[in-house]
């Protein structure tokens, strides 16, 4: 299930705009890559989780760099 989806974003690396997980995986790509990232739920939201996304939930991104 879709849950959200954002356009062209730049990322700050060390500043927490995503989440460690996806912070992680966004270290190893290089430019022009696509790649999907399973991010377990202990480095995503964890127990709290988000208004849109339950506790203990992993997370799927599926991100293009450019």
């Amino acid at each position: 299930e879709l849950l959200y989806q954002e356009n062209e974003k730049t990322i700050h690396f060390g500043k927490k705009e995503v989440t460690t997980g996806l912070e992680e995986g966004l270290k190893l790509m290089k430019k022009g890559e696509t790649a999907r990232f399973l991010v377990p739920s202990f480095l995503a939201y964890g127990a709290k989780g988000t208004e849109i996304i339950p506790p203990y939930s992993p997370i799927i991104y599926v991100v293009e760099s450019k």
